[in-house]
């Protein structure tokens, strides 16, 4: 599934995430206001994340340590957020790339 809601944990607009879930759809298609749990472990794959509602992306952290991270492989960026307000926590964003024509690391492009 791509996530699931627990009605006695959570409000409706709530959805948590594994890393074998279609992680990617699951964050692009959640409505406005909503909060995306991701269990610890690592996602990974062409992130390059599109996200124009606002959201919020809550990580697992033990001990004030993320054990939540986010790895696009040096294929794509993280994020490329268009006209939203995004929280981000808790997750550690790990080789992200601007594009095709730089060849360095870029985790964000928000318009």
């Amino acid at each position: 599934p791509l996530g699931s809601t627990s009605p006695a944990n959570c409000s409706d607009s709530s959805i948590f995430l594994w890393p074998d879930d279609d992680w990617k759809a699951a964050i692009e298609q959640a409505p406005d206001g909503t909060s995306v749990f991701l269990s610890r472990g690592k996602y990974t794959g062409a992130c390059n994340l599109a996200v124009s509602r606002d959201i919020m992306l809550m990580g697992t952290m033990t001990d004030g340590e993320s054990e939540t991270i986010l790895d696009c492989k040096s294929l794509s960026r993280h994020f490329h957020i268009d006209g939203a307000t995004v929280t981000i926590e808790g997750v550690t964003l790990m080789r992200g790339r601007a594009d095709d024509r730089q060849r360095m690391g870029s985790s964000l492009d928000q318009e």
